[in-house]
């Protein structure tokens, strides 16, 4: 094994909750990455109630140099604390941060190199994401087509815009420049917490987008996308994080930010959302859309984008 040097050029994280069924995949696989330069493992699992963390404690002892295992003895998440924020980015001596979830995995042995050199070659680079290959188990819905590319065929940059249009990046393909992670401002909102990380580095910088398949995404019946009280959140969340969003969305781009806002807020008008005042919802609806009463919404917002 490669000797580690005292900072690492990647920093790998990984959250793990009740993943006992593919936890060990996700860190061979991790394990097999050939590079030229040193890399971490940072592991951090949130009160499991099966077998995780036993599993995560074996590994770290038969690769002490490589993993540092996070392993909380309550559940974290309940708390609404973010396990990123507190625990794993403030400590981060990296260069750039890779995640992969507990459930997915990598599948190209030179994926970390592949991102890296990337960096070294755009300088106006600050997020690295691939494709990725998609494997459905029993039970799930197959979808044609998963993520919408901006382009297809060769590997290409992109910009906020393009993820704004279609969020086409997984979180475990991800390789981002830790400076800006360690400035993203925290909130207490959990929902499309990948977009809102993704957006946030875009308005940084540059991406750019590997038009290979070097990872394997999950879909399973046990992921909170199929958690029915999930659902239930997901719009509000989504409000809060548009809301969110438009803090540090380009100046040139926010009036298509705040027209994704009031979508919502027609959204929660029209579905007699309770907890929010519909007063409220009404002027902020016209506010971030002044066009919807007279029927132009989707014209003007055709006009923004393209």
């Amino acid at each position: 094994m490669r000797r580690q040097s005292i900072t690492p050029l990647v920093s790998i994280c990984i959250l793990a909750f009740n993943h006992e069924k593919y936890i060990c995949e996700t860190l061979d696989n991790v394990l097999k990455q050939e590079t030229s330069f040193d890399f971490e493992i940072i592991v951090h699992d949130d009160a499991s109630t099966d077998a995780t963390p036993q599993i995560i404690k074996e590994y770290q002892e038969r690769f002490p140099e490589l993993i540092k295992a996070i392993l909380q003895t309550e559940n974290q998440y309940s708390q609404g604390i973010k396990p990123f924020a507190k625990f794993i980015f403030p400590n981060l001596k990296s260069e750039f941060v890779a995640f992969c979830e507990a459930d997915d995995y990598w599948e190209d042995s030179q994926k970390l190199e592949k991102q890296v050199a990337i960096f070294k070659e755009h300088k106006d680079v600050v997020i690295c994401g691939h494709d990725i290959e998609v494997l459905y188990e029993k039970g799930t819905k197959i979808k044609k087509e998963f993520y919408t590319k901006p382009v297809l065929g060769d590997s290409f940059k992109f910009s906020f815009i393009d993820e704004f249009k279609s969020h086409f990046v997984h979180t475990a393909t991800l390789m981002i420049k830790t400076w800006v992670l360690k400035l993203q401002p925290t909130n207490n909102n959990y929902v499309s917490a990948d977009i809102q990380a993704i957006l946030f580095a875009l308005s940084k910088g540059n991406g750019y987008y590997i038009n290979e398949k070097l990872a394997v995404k999950r879909r399973n019946l046990g992921s909170i996308t199929h958690n029915k009280e999930y659902k239930e959140i997901v719009n509000d969340g989504q409000r809060k994080m548009w809301n969110y969003v438009l803090t540090f969305t380009p100046a040139k781009h926010q009036r298509l930010v705040k027209l994704k806002i009031a979508e919502y807020d027609r959204l929660f008008i029209k579905n007699r959302v309770k907890g929010v005042p519909l007063i409220s919802l009404l002027k902020s609806a016209i506010f971030n859309d002044p066009y919807w009463f007279l029927g132009l919404s989707k014209l003007y917002k055709n006009k923004l984008i393209n």
